[in-house]
């Protein structure tokens, strides 16, 4: 991504993102020819004697019929949402000095109040509606505003997903038209797509495009991403209204663009309707969203951990770390073994495994085919829910200090030199009593272990597949390899990976 594009949602979070619904909406007026031209075709005069008016309406069936049926299917279904934040006060000043000072008394200024507006696309007749959580974050006021209707709806937080940015909320009304949701998972690149919301305040209105990919998971607009991909125009205020196919069935719900002005260049993306309706689903029934949750460190596998692990490249995912009391744990999977499959899905991309995983409700099943050594295996997960909390430990990445008087450095690899762990590194590091392995003191820049990442402060604690607990241990580890291709367990900061060196 260059430097001057941005992902636009609306207000921004940092010098790149922007976030997509619309603050002080503004109408721009638009000289159109054919404004001019409807004056003209009521009177007689010499132009309309010569041209001919043909007032039947436009073909709406076959390859030309357009979608005005489906839009007038769809478009009930899609809202406006006006979202209220009350800003940060100004201090006034003390009434006492207005009195000391002779001052007029006035009242305290009001708070001022910023106001955002969004889309949003009513899933049930009694009032549930979806859209982005980023419409509504820190609202103090939400209002719905349906198709044809003046009076806008007070509505209510049932629950949000900051996560996945989606919000559910909830509307006093019944007998609402709602949408048909179709199954992104059959999408394919080239379909149909129209976009439908309220673009700089601008309700029920509709643009067209195509899906132009799919599975984008590294926008970085949310943790958990799956981006559908289109070039239907999407502009700010549209975000949380509906992407819909040719049979006027919800797709996505459209988030983001990418943009270097803010305004659309047609590249935006929608969340798949099939996330959609399980995260919803989920706030609606408990009012938060539980994931699935393994209790692995998962990693891609670049050509040279593909060789040292001796599976294809792009074929699986490493599992750097499995995190003690955790379902993967319990089902006996290990450090190193490689993910092949899940349910019968290939696991070839980190982010697609860990939203595979995460969409999976806590307490289902999960088969797992998995590559240890030479050895394929099957193995049966109960799937856990996600906690709160990072698993991992806090540790130091500063240079490691020694209480010893005496260090015995050696220099395992070429630029790498390392010790004996003891005490004074333990504390240091912050290690736990049952860690063993070496430590790394120093990292010659522009060698192939500071190219790997290696740096000061790791701790080494495999060589080769074979733990190692002293400098001398690591030696003779070293010398056991067979081929060019080191394979290192390496240990920073509570988390183990592995780290594969063209050893010299």
């Amino acid at each position: 991504m260059n430097q001057t594009d941005k992902l636009t949602r609306i207000r921004t979070m940092n010098p790149t993102i922007t976030l997509v619904k619309t603050f002080a909406p503004v109408a721009t007026l638009a000289t159109v020819g054919a404004l001019y031209l409807q004056p003209l075709i009521g009177q007689q005069s010499s132009l309309t004697e010569m041209m001919t008016v043909d007032n039947t309406p436009p073909i709406r069936e076959g390859a030309l019929g357009g979608y005005a049926k489906i839009v007038e299917q769809v478009a009930p279904t899609v809202v406006s949402i006006a979202a209220t934040k009350t800003m940060p006060q100004a201090a006034s000043m003390d009434p006492r000095l207005h009195r000391f000072f002779g001052l007029p008394s006035t009242p305290p200024p009001q708070a001022p109040q910023q106001q955002g507006t969004g889309s949003g696309v009513i899933l049930t007749e009694n009032g549930y509606v979806v859209t982005n959580n980023h419409v509504i974050a820190d609202a103090d006021e939400i209002l719905v505003s349906l198709s044809g209707n003046k009076t806008p709806y007070p509505a209510e937080i049932v629950g949000v997903d900051p996560d996945s940015d989606l919000a559910v909320l909830k509307i006093e009304a019944t007998g609402l038209p709602t949408i048909k949701a179709a199954d992104s998972s059959v999408l394919k690149v080239g379909d149909t797509v129209l976009a439908l919301g309220s673009p700089f305040g601008l309700s029920e209105t509709v643009t067209t495009g195509i899906v132009s990919a799919l599975g984008r998971n590294a926008v970085s607009i949310a943790s958990y991403e799956d981006f559908i991909q289109t070039d239907a125009s999407i502009n700010p205020g549209n975000s949380g209204g509906a992407l819909v196919d040719n049979k006027g069935r919800l797709i996505g719900i459209n988030t983001a663009i990418l943009s270097r002005s803010g305004g659309n260049v047609g590249i935006g993306f929608a969340i798949p309707v099939n996330m959609v309706m399980n995260v919803a689903d989920q706030l609606i029934q408990n009012g938060e969203m539980k994931r699935g949750f393994l209790g692995v460190l998962l990693r891609e596998l670049t050509p040279d951990l593909a060789e040292a692990f001796q599976v294809p490249t792009n074929k699986g995912v490493l599992i750097d770390q499995v995190y003690p009391d955790t379902p993967a744990a319990e089902a006996g999977l290990r450090d190193g073994d490689v993910l092949l499959h899940v349910d019968g899905t290939a696991t070839n991309d980190v982010r697609a495994t860990r939203l595979f995983v995460s969409n999976r409700r806590p307490g289902s099943k999960l088969a797992i085919k998995l590559q240890r050594g030479e050895d394929t295996m099957e193995l049966d997960v109960t799937i856990g829910e996600l906690p709160g909390k990072d698993l991992a430990s806090n540790g130091s990445t500063s240079r490691p200090r020694s209480n010893n008087l005496a260090p015995r450095p050696a220099e395992l690899l070429e630029g790498v030199i390392v010790e004996d762990l003891n005490d004074g590194y333990r504390a240091s590091l912050k290690l736990d009593s049952e860690v063993t392995g070496i430590v790394v003191t120093e990292v010659t820049p522009n060698t192939p272990a500071a190219e790997k990442g290696l740096q000061s402060g790791d701790l080494i604690t495999e060589i080769g597949r074979q733990r190692v607990a002293s400098v001398e241990e690591a030696k003779e580890a070293y010398a056991a390899v067979d081929g060019d291709l080191l394979l290192l367990r390496v240990w920073r900061e509570g988390v183990g990976r592995f780290v594969a060196i063209k050893a010299s």
